[in-house]
């Protein structure tokens, strides 16, 4: 690590102890460049802890922090629209999981509102925020209602005062073949006071899974989602050996030793011994794209090689590219026009489109 990303990742750390403090004071004492260390954090998404430590809460952190109200706020408001028609609701990351993770709203930036609902609520879900102002991303065409369930994990929602919310009936999209559902999630829910009110939220242990996966469709781009891991880790009593043994029923395993490994070797958080012969090389290749040394495009942008690879069922491998390959998307839907009984024939549409789209950019980078 460069000095001034050695910095931020000694002042975004959980971990505090007299070797870390006199570490941060003698990088102070360096000649760093300020300007870079800023640009880090903004693309790591760690200004607001970077800020927090060096205490210089400047108009960047106070605004990020009138950001993080505002938005609460929100929330707040949200929840309770979909209380009032009895529809259940779990908010994750966002207000809840800084409060769960950093226990300050200020030390997290975010610039969403993630609310899980089951499948059967999403439509009432989208029609009742655009009774309050909001407006859906994506219009979905009569008839495609339960294909764009099928194929995607959330619905945008713009809101008033810029706010920005996303109705999740999934965490990830169904080629990452994650069933941790609402229902079950529910089931364990646990209480967060936000706001002066009390709202559901997810169990820290059901969390960290969400972390770890969230993180790994990612390909972990940036620190902060290692820096939720770690801080999650750490600020709350989880067992690690049973989020371990549902990580294995739920077939993402290795995602969760991943999450754990980086969180590990980034920021010296404790984890368990249990080892993945598989996550070490990964970890490797995380940590050299996070902190730039080297940059070939088959680092981190080869998303689909990565995902295969933190996947150790064979079976979950093959459904990702199956699926993958073959889930028709709002794309295929505008391309042609089919009648709902035929809305099966979009999915043998995606293949040849990505074909002849990706031949076609191939093609004008050679000839460039």
């Amino acid at each position: 690590m460069t000095p001034e990303e050695e910095l931020l990742v000694l002042c975004a750390s959980p971990m505090r102890n007299d070797i870390r403090t006199a570490r941060i004071a003698h990088l102070r004492q360096q000649p760093l460049d300020w300007n870079r260390l800023d640009d880090l954090a903004g693309y790591h998404r760690l200004a607001a802890l970077l800020r927090w430590e060096l205490k210089s809460l400047d108009a960047g952190f106070h605004e990020n922090a009138k950001n993080s109200l505002l938005l609460t706020r929100e929330l707040v408001r949200v929840i309770e629209l979909l209380e009032s028609a009895s529809i259940p609701a779990l908010p994750f990351k966002g207000p809840t999981l800084a409060l769960a993770a950093y226990h300050n709203l200020a030390l997290r930036s975010f610039g969403d509102l993630d609310i899980l609902v089951t499948r059967e609520d999403v439509w009432r879900v989208r029609d009742l925020l655009q009774s309050a102002g909001y407006t859906a991303k994506v219009q979905v065409k009569p008839g495609l209602e339960s294909a764009y369930l099928n194929s995607y994990d959330e619905l945008v929602m713009y809101g008033p005062d810029h706010a920005l919310v996303e109705i999740h009936w999934a965490f990830v999209p169904p080629h990452f073949s994650f069933d941790l559902d609402f229902l079950n999630c529910w089931s364990r829910c646990v209480e967060i006071s936000l706001a002066n009110r009390t709202l559901p939220s997810l169990h820290p242990e059901d969390l960290l899974l969400v972390l770890a996966v969230h993180g790994s469709k990612h390909c972990w781009s940036h620190l902060g989602l290692v820096c939720d891991v770690a801080w999650l880790v750490t600020s709350q009593p989880l067992d690690l050996k049973s989020v371990l043994q549902r990580s294995r029923a739920l077939g993402v395993h290795r995602m969760v030793l991943l999450a754990l490994a980086l969180a590990s070797k980034v920021f010296g958080v404790p984890v368990p011994a249990e080892r993945d012969e598989a996550v070490s090389p990964l970890v490797d290749q995380i940590v050299a794209a996070l902190f730039g040394k080297h940059h070939d495009e088959s680092s981190i942008r080869d998303n689909a090689s990565l995902h295969m690879r933190m996947r150790e069922r064979r079976r979950d491998r093959w459904r990702y590219m199956a699926r993958l390959a073959t889930r028709p998307g709002i794309e295929d839907w505008e391309m042609v026009n089919l009648p709902q009984s035929l809305n099966f024939l979009y999915s043998m549409l995606r293949y040849p489109r990505l074909l002849t789209k990706y031949a076609t950019k191939y093609a004008a980078k050679i000839i460039r």
